[in-house]
């Protein structure tokens, strides 16, 4: 990646800002009692002016005892409660109750350096077409800093993928900034309309970022902030498998349809829609798989079923857009359309992916 994109090359210079906006961190929680220590115990040691910063705790609907172990251990966190209703739905909620110029949207299952918020603050306040920015995310077992960073991405025919690159100091733009940790300024995440209460789980995130990117916005992964993430430390064991590949193959279907133009569209959703069906016959030869096979063919119309929000939210999202998908998709490190093909129809059986 370092690569191939000549934007990327072009240094995104960070200034220094002697007045320190405000911050709210809204923690989205499910059952994640066994994360809240470590977390929230490595949070308050973080150097930022405390006074600036507002926790909130939004939970959704937790059986684990989450809240008890908040109200009692960490009485400075205000705490939202709700129903399950989805990580976007829960952030757009943490949001409405929040006050910061800043908001970060992040998981629970997080140990944090002491330094990982001020280079991301600094980065939002260097220019205003930021709109988001992140750290570099790593396993909680290791220590920075990283040897690898990941960059995500989603192809023009409709598929996400990560790619590995050597660790380095420069702020990247990525079109796709995980949700695990978040940072966005307030007025942005207002003009976008925060997340899509229809996506409940995968996807949310890039969903958000595209919106931002449309708009004429750009988010940034910052190298020099560092957290420590246990992936999908939160995923209801419930939701995997099968539950997981439905959501996943229903918001990738939707996110295209709402936020790709028309001619986009046209050249590559039969491309997406080829290799989906190359991807499930593969799953029914492989007998063993045909589970799997069951599951993406539900998402797919599932996401048929909510055509008609899906189009309300696309007339919206269109008539405001002022980018182009090519100017977008720019940012996305090159994956040749045979890989895509090759991990997608002929390799391995990943779940989910």
């Amino acid at each position: 990646m370092a690569s191939t994109k000549k934007s990327n090359k072009k240094q995104l210079k960070v200034k220094k800002s002697k007045e320190l906006p405000t911050v709210s961190l809204l923690f989205i929680n499910y059952n994640g009692e066994k994360y809240l220590k470590r977390c929230f115990g490595t949070l308050f040691q973080t150097k930022y002016p405390q006074e600036l910063l507002e926790v909130i705790f939004v939970d959704s609907d937790s059986t684990d005892g989450s809240v008890s172990l908040v109200r009692k251990k960490f009485p400075q966190i205000r705490i939202v409660e709700g129903v399950n209703d989805g990580y976007g739905s829960g952030a757009n909620r943490g949001f409405s109750q929040s006050r910061g110029e800043l908001v970060g949207v992040m998981n629970v299952d997080l140990e944090f350096t002491k330094n990982w918020l001020k280079p991301l603050v600094e980065m939002l306040q260097s220019s205003p077409k930021v709109g988001i920015t992140a750290p570099v995310l790593i396993p909680l077992k290791d220590y920075p800093p990283p040897k690898t960073m990941e960059i995500c991405g989603f192809t023009p025919y409709g598929f996400a993928y990560s790619h590995k690159i050597r660790y380095q100091k420069k702020p990247i733009e990525s079109v796709w900034i995980m949700g695990a940790v978040m940072l966005i300024k307030r007025k942005v995440f207002e003009k976008i309309k925060g997340f899509d209460p229809l996506i409940y789980l995968y996807y949310e995130d890039f969903d958000l970022c595209y919106r931002l990117y449309l708009l004429g916005f750009s988010s940034v992964l910052v190298p020099e902030s560092i957290v420590k993430h246990k992936q999908s430390g939160l995923v209801d064991p419930n939701i995997v498998p099968t539950r997981k590949i439905i959501l996943g193959t229903q918001n990738n279907t939707m996110v295209m349809l709402k936020n790709f133009s028309g001619v986009t569209l046209f050249f590559f959703f039969p491309i997406y829609l080829l290799i989906k069906i190359g991807d499930i016959i593969t799953d029914i030869i492989h007998y063993e798989h045909l589970v799997w096979a069951g599951a993406k063919v539900k998402g797919f119309f599932l996401a048929l079923r909510l055509l008609p929000q899906i189009l309300s939210e696309r007339r919206k999202i269109q008539n405001k857009r002022i980018v182009s998908d090519w100017e977008i998709f720019k940012y996305n490190p090159p994956v040749p359309f045979c890989e895509t093909v090759r991990t997608k129809i002929l390799g391995r059986r990943d779940i989910g992916k």
